[in-house]
């Protein structure tokens, strides 16, 4: 529904499940009184998310445009979005080329930042690629702020490379990588370290019957790790391996 304040303005939108159709039109940027949250998921819209987004700068709880058929390139601008506290939901898409390096300003973020499952697209050119932005780090532990991001999804994508180091300053919560063949090299120890004994086959994961949970004994960390070409240090993994799942911290997921 519509939620407005006591002048008219609009500042709440909930339009999900609604079959909305085709393309999103750039007027969505004169909501620029809209300060609680957008919710446009679960339609069938298409074509690109217009940059205009990133005029709703007082938006302060969620932005929300999961499970469309959204395509194109992520707007840089939904970095300007920086009063979100809540959640900030892509996944289920078709977007494409890489992360914006720009989604690490979001650093008020304290629940769900996903991008994940934007494998479903005809072909390659329509998948996230690229390198994980190292800035995403900056969504975890800071200096000036008792505020950390939850979880972080990113799973099933095409990314490719080594796991930022800086994803280790998001100390609590999930981050789930999985589905994305082109990661190599180790897990940072900033994450987490990993022997034998620290990993059994649990199945309780988005992996199914081939996931392996690890609790690190060296920190307070657990993890789902089910493949890509990354490395654990001395722990034994699947030869079938083709994903890096996910670590988890405290509840199951």
């Amino acid at each position: 529904g519509v939620v407005c304040d006591g002048e008219g303005e609009i500042v709440g939108l909930d339009l999900s499940g609604n079959n909305l159709r085709d393309t999103l039109p750039t007027e969505i940027g004169l909501l620029t009184q809209m300060n609680e949250s957008l919710d446009l998921s679960s339609n069938s819209l298409t074509w690109t998310l217009p940059s205009e987004l990133g005029l709703l700068t007082k938006l302060s709880d969620s932005l929300d445009v999961s499970s469309n058929s959204l395509d194109g390139a992520i707007p840089s601008q939904l970095g300007a979005l920086q009063r979100l506290q809540t959640n900030f939901l892509l996944s289920d898409n078709y977007f494409s080329e890489e992360l914006p390096t720009e989604l690490g300003s979001l650093r008020r973020l304290s629940g769900i930042l996903s991008v994940a499952s934007n494998l479903l697209g005809p072909n390659e050119a329509m998948n996230i690629t690229g390198s994980i932005p190292t800035e995403l780090g900056a969504l975890g532990a800071k200096d000036d702020s008792d505020v950390v991001l939850n979880m972080l999804f990113l799973s099933s994508n095409l990314l490719t490379g080594q796991v930022p180091t800086q994803l280790g300053r998001i100390t609590s919560g999930t981050l789930r990588l999985f589905d994305n063949d082109g990661l190599c090299g180790d897990v940072p120890t900033e994450i987490g370290t990993y022997q034998d004994g620290d990993c059994q086959r649990s199945g309780t994961g988005d992996g199914g019957d081939d996931d392996f949970l690890c609790a690190s004994s060296s920190s307070t960390i657990s993890a789902y790790f089910t493949g890509t070409s990354i490395g654990t240090g001395t722990a034994t993994w699947p030869p079938s391996a083709s994903i890096l799942s996910a670590r988890t911290l405290g509840a199951a997921e």
